[in-house]
């Protein structure tokens, strides 16, 4: 039986801006948001590594469908640096992923449904085309991903994330021995080979493919409302006068221009395009640049920026 809802895909490498993308979609009528139900802290409980991949040991396509479907059995959404009454605020409520799947569950059925989920990213093509869901691939420069990686201090294995994608290392994406080495040298080089493995991979997977359209952070905040319609045009959603208001208030100037957490609401938008400058040092943009410079080349958002 067909599903009453229509989902659409917002992906991205972390920090590249899949949040407040997804965000300004799910202003459009009947249009609900899901969180992040492909990671592993606070995702389905079949998801067992950060990232799935084609390449992994189990099929993914059940989650897949589970998630399309809107059958979400979550974790609790509990990380290892929750503490006081934020960890406990989570065991109680849940994490912002089954939040979001209790409004769904619990609210009357939408017509649309915005999957946001930077841990989509490897299986992104896969999704498009056996799914046929249609999907935005948010970029943001390198740099300002590698200096939001060393703010919060993140790490991820990507080594063991370019062995289940490409066992060879053989990819024209692929890291190097000697760059798999850099890239576990601090948060920021970790940051940037990231970037490489997602936005080369999903550019390789996913070039043709009518139903993904790439757009990127610096273009949002260049020209809002262009890209907005635009990107609601390609998703079948309508931009509302509601929804354009609300579009005008997220990219209005205010707030605070450095956040002081992840997905922080009191943040000026526009500002995420520059407080980040100054906070890499000169090596480590130099490594960023090493690291990203060639498939930078060669991803769409970087020639066109519109989808």
């Amino acid at each position: 039986m067909a599903r009453a809802h229509r989902t659409i895909l917002v992906t991205g490498v972390p920090r590249s801006g899949t949040t407040p993308i997804g965000e300004v979609l799910g202003f459009a009528p009947s249009t609900r948001f899901l969180y992040e139900p492909l990671n592993f802290e606070s995702g389905l409980r079949t998801i067992d590594a950060y990232f799935p991949t084609l390449g992994d040991a189990r099929d993914h396509d059940e989650d897949v469908q589970a998630i399309l479907d809107l059958r979400l059995r979550l974790r609790s959404g509990v990380f290892p640096e929750d503490r006081g009454l934020r960890r406990l605020g989570k065991y109680v409520v849940g994490g912002q992923s089954r939040v979001s799947a209790r409004s769904l569950r619990w609210g009357p059925t939408p017509d649309h449904v915005i999957w946001k989920d930077p841990f989509a990213i490897f299986l992104v093509a896969r999704i498009a085309t056996r799914f046929e869901v249609p999907t935005v691939i948010t970029m943001r420069d390198p740099h300002a991903v590698a200096a939001s990686f060393k703010r919060l201090g993140w790490s991820f294995d990507v080594r063991g994330i370019q062995r289940r994608l490409d066992p060879d290392g053989d990819a024209p994406w692929a890291l190097s021995e000697e760059a798999l080495a850099l890239a576990e040298s601090g948060s920021a080089v970790t940051g940037a080979a990231l970037w490489r493995l997602g936005y080369g991979h999903a550019s390789a997977t996913t070039a043709g493919l009518a139903n993904v359209a790439w757009v990127s952070v610096e273009d949002v905040l260049e020209q809002p409302r262009a890209v907005y319609e635009r990107l609601y045009e390609f998703c079948g959603l309508e931009l509302s006068e509601d929804a354009a208001r609300a579009l005008e208030g997220k990219y209005r100037a205010g707030g605070r221009e450095t956040p002081t957490r992840t997905h922080d609401k009191h943040r000026d938008v526009g500002a995420v395009a520059t407080y980040w400058q100054g906070s890499l040092t000169e090596e480590e943009n130099a490594a960023v640049d090493a690291l990203t410079a060639d498939v930078r080349v060669g991803v769409p958002a970087s020639r066109s920026g519109l989808p």
